[in-house]
């Protein structure tokens, strides 16, 4: 009996303690280019800003009882000139109440798939153009109620990668190291 009440009091508190949300992000992805002699080539490198869009949950957290502890799963998709980045985060924040505000930090870890759209050196010809690569960082965030119980959201995240491409051109291989990705995003978002 005691187990049934535990889980139905879990899963309640899952379903009715819960924010769902859209975040516009602006993004900025590191990129070290290098060739074959571990030279840093700074010329034809791609671009590396864009903007991106998120979709999030962000729920009570089942293995704490603090309710300012949350659980947080986003998707998020990124483009700049030439590159696509596809995200899939899991993590856990901590929330901080001032007045209306409501601050929060969190860790994230996730997978994430970097696809160049095409060629991002004129002149060479790409041996592969995905990357895949293990994902971790930072999360500072502010929101604030606008109405009822949705909300506006402002947040910067730092992420470490480690997404490789190699190109060859005349004979050369270049490799295309993106090891770090920095957002501002801003978003709306409502508690359920």
């Amino acid at each position: 009996m005691k187990k049934q009440l535990f889980s139905s009091m879990l899963l309640c508190s899952t379903l009715f303690g819960y924010d769902l949300g859209v975040n516009i992000s602006y993004d900025n992805l590191s990129i070290d280019q290098t060739n074959s002699n571990n030279i840093i080539l700074e010329e034809n490198t791609p671009k590396s800003n864009g903007f991106g869009l998120e979709v999030y949950y962000r729920g009570d957290c089942l293995l704490s009882d603090n309710p300012t502890i949350k659980n947080y799963i986003s998707i998020k998709q990124t483009h700049t000139s030439n590159t696509d980045t596809y995200s899939l985060f899991g993590g856990i924040n901590k929330e901080y109440k001032h007045n209306d505000i409501t601050l929060y930090s969190g860790l994230l870890v996730g997978y994430g798939l970097l696809k160049y759209d095409y060629n991002p050196l004129k002149s060479s010809s790409s041996e592969d153009n995905t990357a895949g690569s293990f994902l971790y960082g930072l999360q500072l965030g502010a929101k604030k109620p606008i109405y009822n119980n949705s909300y506006l959201q402002v947040e910067a995240r730092y992420i470490r990668s480690d997404y490789d491409t190699n190109l060859e051109s005349g004979g050369v291989t270049s490799k295309i190291n993106h090891s770090d990705q920095s957002s501002i995003l801003v978003g709306l978002g409502y508690t359920f």
